[in-house]
């Protein structure tokens, strides 16, 4: 995926726990989004930032989103006791320019802090440990 995965994605092939709901809708001519926040479940690490989804077209009945975001994360190593790695992730579906690829939707991918995706669906935004999905909570808004 152009912009959204950098030369350092990782994928961690494990299943997303739980329903996915999507970060947000937007219409036709809309834009949407905002400031947005997440923690890991132990509290260790805590993301904060902006992050915007553009309603692009419809795709075989599907709404397509350009996105765009910039995150901040502070780990918290004196209150956990030893020093962690943490990134954010996303699950999402992609439109490939003739079908929908769900291959990263049950999944997480490592993201940049910052970045830009391109003709996506279902997106989902996580602050993870690094290699640890049971770690992982998703943004809300803040």
């Amino acid at each position: 995926m152009q912009g959204l995965l950098k030369s350092t994605v990782r994928t961690v092939g494990v299943a997303v726990a739980g329903a996915a709901i999507p970060v947000g809708f937007a219409g036709p001519g809309h834009a949407a989004g905002g400031y947005y926040e997440a923690s890991t479940k132990d509290r260790c690490a805590h993301m904060q930032g902006h992050y915007y989804y553009d309603y692009v077209a419809h795709r075989q009945g599907r709404a397509t989103y350009n996105t765009r975001w910039d995150f901040t994360i502070d780990a918290y190593s004196n209150s956990c006791g030893w020093v962690r790695s943490f990134a954010p992730y996303a699950t999402y579906s992609k439109w490939t320019g003739t079908k929908w690829d769900y291959s990263h939707t049950n999944k997480y991918t490592r993201i940049g802090t910052a970045g830009t995706g391109r003709n996506v669906a279902d997106v989902m935004i996580y602050l993870c440990e690094v290699g640890k999905p049971s770690t992982c909570g998703r943004i809300h808004g803040a």
